[in-house]
């Protein structure tokens, strides 16, 4: 500690009465409160949303998430953990919550009676699927239990239980995608939703915004060129949504500008057979190639479409295969859950985590370093087996904490 901050400390000690007044002074200057709380994390701005009624205003006033956010870059916003989906779990609610921590990537362990479990909020008796993860908030889509009918979009602040009911999916209705900017001044979101089309080999596009609470159709895109795994692979990155194929061209939707326009695909060794999984970190679009048979996974980075995508790493996941003790060549009970790019501990330099699921266990292994660990155990739960897969690369979608209004 310096002399100065000393000083300050031990007349903090001996006059308790200044320090009553200083905070009485800070609570009652609402400018310089939000200046001071908009410093912080937003785990903690929920805790203290408990402190007062004043507080508890101020915090959940949408200015402040807009002020919240600004203060906070984009690229800087830490990832606070991973949905994930137990397809095996016969409930409306299977979804988990792994937490991670920015400055040390660390999962804990489940229990049979962890708090993980994620429920959506206002939407018992039926059944919910997610569908992205888009900056602190998610998208998802319910369904009726009688006729398994998609019945309306979801958009979910998880942290702050606030929901909004998206209202008007036709029968035509495919799939759909969160474009939601944090920085942007306008604060809203728009969901964009591929339907089928009247004519045979096309898409239909629509987009829902809300600031007008209304959708709007925009265009169509050839089903030559968007195949049903890039469809349902939607990523919103810098302004535009992104639709990744694994072979032929790709496309992405300039969301203010509603103009399709066509982007490289990534370059796989063998792009006939394996499984893809597109997402946003840290300011880059990023593309994770799993190939099951000679167990491969290409880890691919987009920066810029003139540059087109780089192969950042080629892993040989045989590694996780020995550190999980399983046996044969051939694993289809493996999942490659998702990406993690984070800081490390001891310095700026960047940690870059593969995310990977095996029968009872997640596994994480470290890019730049080569190391592979055990991040947390799966016990079993009803309904599940011995060696079955628990978790699918298809329902991982990284989460990070945020205040934004829905």
């Amino acid at each position: 500690m310096s002399s100065k901050s000393n000083s300050a400390f031990t007349t903090c000690l001996e006059h308790p009465g200044l320090v009553s007044a200083c905070a009485e002074a800070i609570a009652g200057c609402e400018h310089l409160l939000t200046e001071i709380l908009i410093r912080l994390p937003t785990k903690s701005l929920m805790k203290f949303k408990s402190v007062s009624k004043h507080w508890n205003f101020l915090i959940s006033a949408p200015y402040f998430s807009l002020l919240h956010m600004l203060h906070n870059p984009k690229d800087s916003m830490p990832i606070s953990g991973i949905f994930l989906r137990r397809r095996c779990v016969l409930s409306p609610y299977a979804y988990w919550f792994l937490p991670v921590t920015d400055s040390n990537i660390s999962l804990p362990s489940f229990s049979e009676t962890s708090s993980s479990t994620f429920e959506i909020p206002a939407l018992a008796g039926l059944v919910v699927s997610i569908l992205q993860s888009c900056n602190g908030l998610l998208l998802y889509y319910s369904i009726s239990l009688s006729n398994s009918q998609v019945l309306n979009l979801h958009v979910c602040n998880p942290i702050t239980s606030q929901l909004r009911t998206i209202p008007n999916i036709q029968n035509s209705f495919l799939s759909a995608t969160l474009a939601f900017d944090p920085h942007s001044l306008s604060y809203g979101y728009k969901i964009v939703s591929v339907h089928t089309s009247a004519s045979p080999d096309h898409y239909a596009l629509k987009v829902y915004s809300s600031e007008t609470g209304c959708w709007k159709d925009v265009d169509e895109i050839s089903i030559r060129v968007l195949n049903d795994m890039a469809l349902r692979n939607g990523v919103y990155w810098r302004g535009s949504i992104h639709w990744v194929c694994s072979s032929g061209e790709s496309l992405y939707l300039e969301v203010d500008k509603e103009r399709v326009a066509k982007m490289p695909s990534p370059v796989f060794s063998r792009p006939e057979r394996g499984n893809m999984k597109c997402f946003e970190c840290k300011g880059k679009l990023w593309c994770l190639w799993h190939e099951y048979s000679d167990m491969t996974l290409e880890v691919h980075m987009l920066d810029n479409y003139e540059e087109g995508w780089l192969l950042k790493f080629t892993l040989n996941l045989g590694v996780v295969r020995k550190a999980s003790c399983l046996s044969g060549a051939y694993h289809p009970e493996f999942a490659v859950l998702s990406l993690i790019i984070s800081r490390k501990c001891n310095g700026g330099e960047k940690c870059m985590m593969v995310v990977i699921h095996v029968p009872g266990k997640i596994l994480g292994y470290d890019l730049v370093e080569g190391t592979i660990k055990e991040m947390c155990k799966i016990p079993l739960i009803e309904g599940e087996a011995p060696g079955e897969r628990q978790f699918y690369c298809g329902d991982a979608y990284l989460y990070c904490y945020s205040l934004a209004c829905v």
